[in-house]
């Protein structure tokens, strides 16, 4: 009976737990819909990966290997720095209804920094590997796409925008919502992420640096999370 009535209450409160492939993944009623919340460490996901590079005086640094892993550095791409991100083994279908939200969630790792946050959308050729990558190869051999593979010119679209006042304080989050007002490209991001070829999304600052935590962060709760809002057919 206690079983009985715990279910009841879990099915109130619009929590429900699924298995998709070889996880849980944690389901929330939405307003519109069905909430996928995916965050390394939370019901067993773990397809998080991220990391940020620097190239100074000759040199190129990989987060993961050579510096902070537990740090995501996001600064201006002409300060020679590349801040890299995907959430892989997504459990929705490519056939899923409407997609009512898309965005990614940061927590600061210390005080932000004034800046505007954006986010651009990978294509296939861009393969990178997390502790293979730097600032010269995406994975220690395939040099980055664009001029002087700086990237930002390999493709014409903002794909989200979030705005650091510089008043956050450290633990607080950001978020970036992905094409708020525009459905279709909402999807065809999420698509993307979907086909087989994921190869997640850069982010960039414009002025200046904030710290967040990453995928590796020891505390689970301060690691980046995907959100995604959607409706079945």
């Amino acid at each position: 009976m206690s079983k009985q009535l715990n279910l009841v209450a879990q099915l109130r409160l619009g929590t429900v737990l699924i298995l998709s492939g070889a996880f849980w993944v944690s389901l929330l009623n939405a307003q519109n819909g069905t909430s996928i919340q995916l965050k390394d460490g939370l019901n067993g996901y773990e397809g998080n990966e991220d990391f940020y590079t620097y190239r100074v005086e000759g040199g190129v640094f990989n987060s993961k290997t050579d510096l902070d892993d537990q740090t995501l550095l996001i600064a201006p791409l002409n300060l020679d720095a590349k801040t890299v991100m995907r959430f892989a083994d997504i459990p929705v279908s490519r056939s899923v209804g409407t997609i009512y939200r898309l965005a990614v969630k940061l927590t600061f790792q210390r005080t932000g920094r004034a800046d505007t946050i954006m986010l651009h959308n990978l294509g296939p050729q861009d393969i990178w590997d997390e502790y293979l990558g730097n600032y010269n190869s995406l994975n220690g051999s395939a040099v980055w796409s664009g001029a002087d593979g700086k990237l930002i010119d390999a493709w014409s679209n903002t794909d989200g925008v979030a705005i650091v006042t510089g008043g956050e304080e450290t633990l607080s989050t950001l978020t970036i919502e992905i094409h708020p007002n525009d459905e279709p490209a909402r999807r065809a991001v999420l698509q993307s992420w979907l086909d087989g070829s994921n190869q997640g999304f850069v982010l960039r600052g414009i002025n200046g640096e904030n710290a967040f935590f990453s995928s590796d962060a020891y505390n689970p709760a301060h690691r980046p999370e995907l959100i995604i809002e959607y409706s079945s057919y």
